[in-house]
């Protein structure tokens, strides 16, 4: 099979929409998205790719008339990597401080379908049956990135632990904190 019979189609009439399957969203616990009126301005940065990142309903125009009725719809993407098209490392994590995050969800059918975005359907609201993923690796902390550098040394008060130079967290300036904390083994 050559790869353009692979490729999902851009948009799907209602009798040729794609069935379940599972899709990848950000939302709050109210199963919202954060792209919404009053509130993107918050959290999305300036970036020269924000042009192909086109709203669903300029791409696919009104697909809600392929929706059965009493079915919910929302916006998702087929996998992380499209996800993470739509958010950068440092959107993300401010998204994570209002209470988003990354989703995988069971859905009904597919409505319509980019390389970039698909519209879904399915049958229970968005915040049922979610199952949380992880869209980005997590930060390292100080206390790991610190104990990858550890360099064993004795310290004088105590000769029998040792101890590596870990800045305290309390600390203003993490980087300049000389203070000494002992690893765990």
């Amino acid at each position: 099979m050559d790869n353009q019979s692979q490729e999902r189609p851009i948009e799907t009439s209602r009798n040729e929409s794609q069935s379940a399957g599972v899709v990848f969203r950000v939302q709050d616990a109210d199963g919202r998205g954060p792209w919404k009126p009053g509130f993107s301005h918050r959290w999305v940065e300036d970036r020269p790719d924000h042009e192909n990142l086109i709203p669903w309903f300029n791409e696919f125009g009104d697909v809600r008339e392929r929706a059965i009725y009493g079915m919910v719809m929302g916006c998702g993407c087929r996998t992380l990597d499209q996800l993470r098209r739509w958010f950068t490392p440092s959107e993300y994590k401010t998204l994570l401080g209002f209470g988003y995050q990354a989703v995988k969800m069971q859905i009904g059918r597919v409505l319509a379908e980019s390389d970039i975005q698909c519209v879904f359907e399915c049958s229970k609201p968005l915040n049922q049956g979610c199952e949380v993923v992880q869209l980005y690796a997590p930060e390292p902390s100080v206390w790991t990135y610190e104990r990858l550098k550890c360099r064993w040394s004795m310290q004088a008060s105590d000769s029998t632990r040792p101890t590596c130079p870990i800045p305290t967290p309390r600390s203003g300036n993490s980087r300049d904190d000389k203070s000494e904390r002992f690893c765990s083994a």
